[in-house]
């Protein structure tokens, strides 16, 4: 079966600006959270700026707790159109 793919808005108080990416719904948030962080410090030119693999997590812009990175994205109730930050 097909994953779905979703579009969703991404923060990083660390870095101005706002990202929007198009992601599968099926991958898990702690992937997704590596595969944003590296496309930002690409996108930004960041290459000093340093993300911890494994420190960085997903949150919705309603939760104060991190999706849990073992977690799909579907799983975690994140579709098209969902709001997330990057810490």
């Amino acid at each position: 079966m097909k994953s779905k793919k979703i579009t969703v808005e991404v923060l990083c108080p660390a870095l101005p600006g706002k990202y929007d990416f198009v992601l599968d719904n099926d991958i898990r948030a702690g992937e997704a959270a590596k595969k944003i962080s590296e496309e930002i410090i690409q996108f930004e030119r960041a290459e000093s700026f340093k993300f911890d693999e494994g420190s960085m997590y997903l949150f919705t812009d309603t939760s104060q707790l991190p999706l849990d990175p073992e977690v799909s994205l579907s799983e975690c109730g994140i579709c098209s159109g969902s709001r997330l930050m990057l810490i």
